[in-house]
Parts: C-alpha cells; sequence; structure tokens
C-alpha cells in the first residue's frame, strides 16, 4: 500500500488514495484478520460509550465517510436508535460491496436486521460535506449526529483542510469518531 502523500492539493479528490484495487486484501487480509476484528470491535465499543452519553437517544443520523467495506455503516444501520445512516467512499468497489451486503440483509433475513434506513454514495470528504451540510434542501433533522471517519485522514492529500470544512459543518453536539 502506497504511503500516504503529504502534498497539500486544496482537497482535489483525484489525489486522495483510492483503494478500489485493493477491496479484497482488505476484506480478507485486514478486516478478516483478528486485528481487524479487534479493531473494530474496539472502534465500536468507544463509538457506543460516546451514544450513551449523547442526550438524543433515538432517531439519530449517521454519516460514515471513507466506510470502506461498509463494517461500521451496517452496525449503526442495525441500531435501534439510528433511523437514517449515509455511506461515502470514492471506491466504487467498496460502494457496490456494502450495497450487496445491504440487499443480503434485506433479503436473507426478510425484514432484516436493518432497522435505519442506508444510502451510499461514491465520494469523498468534500462531497460528503457539501451533499449532506451544504445543501439547502436538507431538513435539519437529516443532519448527521454521529460522523463517523476511521483510518481516512492519513490516505487524504489536504487532510487538516478537510477536517477543518468537516469540523464547521458539523452540528453542535454531534459526536466525530476518528
Amino acid at each position: 500500500i502506497p504511503s500516504p502523500s503529504n502534498d497539500n492539493h486544496h482537497g482535489d479528490i483525484s489525489k486522495d488514495r483510492n483503494f478500489n484495487d485493493l477491496k479484497e486484501l482488505f476484506k480478507e487480509q485486514i478486516y478478516g484478520s483478528l486485528k481487524g476484528t479487534y479493531r473494530f470491535e474496539m472502534a465500536t465499543q468507544d463509538l457506543d460509550s460516546e451514544l450513551e452519553r449523547c442526550p438524543k437517544k433515538s432517531s439519530l443520523v449517521a454519516l460514515d465517510i471513507g466506510g470502506g467495506l461498509g463494517q461500521m455503516t451496517l452496525n449503526l444501520g442495525k441500531k435501534s436508535n439510528f433511523h437514517k445512516v449515509v455511506y461515502y467512499d470514492i471506491a466504487e468497489k467498496m460502494k457496490e460491496h456494502v450495497d450487496l451486503e445491504i440487499e443480503q440483509l434485506r433479503v436473507v433475513l426478510a425484514e432484516g436486521e436493518l432497522k435505519a434506513e442506508v444510502e451510499t454514495h461514491v465520494g469523498g470528504i468534500r462531497d460528503a460535506v457539501q451533499e449532506t451540510f451544504q445543501d439547502s434542501s436538507s431538513p435539519q433533522n437529516d443532519l448527521p449526529d454521529v460522523v463517523v471517519l476511521h483510518a481516512v485522514l492519513e490516505w487524504l492529500s489536504s487532510p487538516m483542510e478537510d477536517l477543518e470544512l468537516l469540523l464547521q459543518s458539523m452540528k453542535a453536539g454531534s459526536i466525530l469518531s476518528l
């Protein structure tokens, strides 16, 4: 895996690392490994403890940026306190994988484990911010209460600029999970 670039390209998504070519490697050797299992469990436990402190307990909206194979998206979508989970990744193959996982949950489990509406999009952090926070047609109650940005910043061409844009767009009291 190439190392992250330190060049500042002012948020040019074409300069951000796209993992289309590594979907199977991620699935088998990273997320399918014991280390990947532990990483996911720790991340979900941390987020669950933050959610317990969240004043809003139901009808939560989550935004998973750089969601990869969708483990966190699907995990949040199964929780009864979420009504909407929105997934973004610049890798189309990752999004296609998540779409298949969602379909399997809906079909195989009939009514499924999914409690929330789940949307998937191909796009990066700036797309997610623009389409989620800056679209004037988005109702205030559809703004995310939780933003997940796991293992993303190190692969962006301008991580601090992109993080600042995200932080400025988030509503007060929302949770950012890095």
